[in-house]
């Protein structure tokens, strides 16, 4: 079970975010019938296989340190979700593609959203806990838009920014939200 595991896992990590039965057996060397031995179906195995890969990059979840000052924290907090973007590209791609189809990706989608929107928040808790409840709402809403997966994707990938590029415009927004 392990190898048919790695080895949709490394189909993604090539840029197959939808790999095949045909693939994954051919890639784990177990035929297409003995994998649904060890899986309902294909939905199944992709998301336990997103969900090992989740646990690899478990770190990227945890507390940003968020002392120093706005600039120095927003430095971090930019640097830390360019990180992720470069790790969890092709994983991110996968679990969104499969997400419509899935409870189980869906639901681990939300709670990494989640996870990663409780991480900014104690980031920038020193600017957000000067506003009113209602704005300080919309801002870290605002704020986790403006961060996400998808518009790190749009920035590097549909606008061809360069990875810097990116970064300046992710800096420039996290700053503009936060005064």
């Amino acid at each position: 079970m392990e190898a048919v595991v790695d080895a949709a896992l490394e189909l993604i990590a090539e840029g197959n975010p939808r790999p095949g039965v045909a693939e994954i057996a051919e890639r784990s060397g177990v035929s297409a019938r003995s994998l649904f031995r060890y899986f309902d179906d294909l939905t199944e195995l992709h998301a336990l296989a997103l969900e090992r890969q989740s646990e690899v990059v478990a770190d990227l979840y945890e507390p940003i340190d968020a002392s120093g000052s706005r600039g120095r924290r927003i430095e971090r907090f930019v640097e830390h979700r360019l990180h992720q973007y470069d790790v969890m590209g092709p994983y991110a791609r996968a679990a969104l593609a499969r997400a419509a189809t899935s409870d189980v990706i869906r639901e681990g989608l939300r709670s990494r959203r989640s996870a990663l929107r409780r991480q900014m928040e104690a980031v920038f808790e020193p600017e957000l806990s000067k506003l009113a409840p209602s704005a300080r709402r919309d801002v870290v809403d605002a704020l986790e838009v403006a961060t996400t997966f998808e518009a790190i994707e749009t920035l590097r990938v549909e606008r061809r920014r360069s990875r810097a590029s990116a970064g300046r415009v992710l800096t420039l927004t996290v700053d503009r939200l936060l005064r």
